[in-house]
């Protein structure tokens, strides 16, 4: 993954993972009790939208040619 990728994904993850901890475990956190498995879900809550973001980010660059990779001089050069 290359830093591109992950500006682009960073962002997504911090929204996304916000909305759903909030909805999620939003009475939990403000009632101070969030346990180990609540902070686990908390982490899979950004996690899981980072790396949707990112297989969204690379799999666009792939289709598209971006890149320095064999494949991608192939396809700009069709």
């Amino acid at each position: 993954m290359r830093g591109r990728t992950a500006r682009v994904a960073a962002p997504v993850a911090a929204v996304v993972g916000t909305v759903l901890s909030a909805a999620n475990e939003g009475s939990s956190i403000l009632a101070g009790r969030l346990g180990a498995a609540g902070v686990a879900r908390l982490v899979v809550n950004f996690v899981v939208p980072f790396l949707v973001a990112s297989w969204g980010a690379l799999s666009t660059h792939r289709r598209r040619g971006v890149g320095n990779t064999p494949d991608a001089e192939r396809v700009t050069q069709a």
